[in-house]
């Protein structure tokens, strides 16, 4: 896209420690068990399989509770970073068994950036994603992690915003991200990405694109702008699931066994409306649906999540809620508790109409004021502990 472009990778120094354990970065982890359960056929490398409209781990049906923490690779001593850092150690090991983690590895957790270093250059450092993978992979509690590979608006992936052309052949070319420091494509990181983590056991599941779809962006507008001065064209759905078959064949290729989700939001989204949910959640490249719970705090089964579970069953495919957010806290007129008995009702009901898995959004650390935000001691971490997989 621009002139004179190369990728340099900044490696991580050979040997880090991470709670008193050593990990050489760049060999392989310890694999954990994928035997294969009577009919179920072989399982990924975190024992995770998908059968139907089912999840099975280690070989038993599997409904996960869990927790998104976007700003997991966040290390300002090596990236650009996005959202606040704290140690993972102790809050994964403080999780449930077999709880979930919804991390962001979007290219800016990656990007080195400062005096001394060429803007046109990719500079990548994987120390922080390196961090977030061992951290799973050692926590006592056996965290597995959803990985979402970059977002539809830009945030923490360059600030670019995904349009249809993008998603036809915009993925495949570099861009100049709007902190004025080079990236390379969408197509050449997954590439690096996925196969620098393949076969690792804390990787359960990659979802190649937070909340996608693919809008026609008005001129002049940049970014997060976009999404309220958009059009939808017509062939955004064949868009999507074309996208989808190419990306989710390559990785698949790279980490067999690995399963692929669609990351969706809604079908309010552009390409998902009418039965553009079900083509997308019926491609090829695509082994788990999703859904994202926003705007209907004080109902356990939003009409549209029925409607997506009902898509997801109609494709054969299991369904995860990566996504389930409701304002609490200072100013709010919600209280932490009564977030917590709706947060409590909408798990019980997603878990009783069959969902795979269940996960809030979004942990974090600080000062709590009127946000979607669950910080230490909320009671919503609590409700984690009667998940069904637990």
């Amino acid at each position: 896209m621009f002139a004179g472009l190369t990728v340099k990778a900044m490696l991580s120094p050979a040997v880090w420690a991470c709670a008193g354990m050593a990990l050489i970065v760049g060999a392989p982890l310890p694999l954990a068990s994928a035997s294969a359960a009577p009919g179920l056929g072989p399982a990924g490398p975190a024992g995770v399989i998908a059968v139907g409209t089912k999840l099975y781990l280690n070989g038993k049906p599997w409904q996960f509770g869990g927790i998104n923490v976007p700003q997991a690779a966040t290390d300002y001593a090596v990236n650009g970073g996005c959202g606040a850092s704290f140690d993972l150690m102790p809050f994964f090991d403080s999780l449930p068994p077999n709880s979930v983690v919804r991390v962001g590895f979007g290219q800016d957790a990656t990007i080195e950036e400062g005096p001394g270093l060429d803007p046109n250059v990719v500079h990548h450092d994987w120390a922080g994603l390196d961090q977030v993978v061992a951290a799973a992979d050692q926590s006592t509690s056996h965290v597995r992690l959803i990985v979402d590979l970059g977002g539809e608006g830009g945030t923490c992936d360059g600030g670019l915003f995904k349009t249809d052309q993008w998603y036809k052949t915009g993925y495949m070319r570099p861009y100049l991200g709007a902190d004025g420091y080079a990236r390379t494509s969408y197509w050449d990181y997954i590439g690096e990405v996925v196969g620098r983590y393949a076969a690792n056991p804390a990787i359960f599941m990659w979802e190649p694109m937070g909340e996608p779809e693919a809008p026609d962006c008005a001129p002049g507008y940049f970014g997060g702008e976009c999404y309220s001065h958009s059009l939808c064209p017509p062939d955004a759905t064949t868009a999507l699931v074309d996208w989808f078959d190419k990306v989710g064949a390559k990785i698949h290729a790279l980490d067999p066994g690995t399963l692929v989700g669609t990351g969706e939001l809604s079908d309010d989204q552009c390409g998902w409306a009418g039965p553009g949910e079900l083509r997308i959640d019926e491609a090829a490249g695509v082994d788990v649906a999703s859904f994202h719970d926003y705007g209907s705090p004080s109902t356990a089964m939003p009409p549209q999540l029925a409607a997506g579970i009902a898509d997801a069953r109609k494709a054969g495919k299991p369904l995860v809620i990566g996504e389930v957010g409701i304002d609490a806290g200072a100013g709010c007129p919600t209280s932490l508790g009564q977030r917590a008995v709706e947060m409590r009702a909408k798990m019980a009901a997603a878990m009783a109409a069959g969902v795979a898995g269940w996960v809030p959004w979004s942990y974090g650390t600080g000062t709590k004021s009127c946000d979607y935000y669950i910080l230490s001691g909320d009671p919503v971490l609590g409700i984690l502990r009667s998940a069904p997989g637990v």
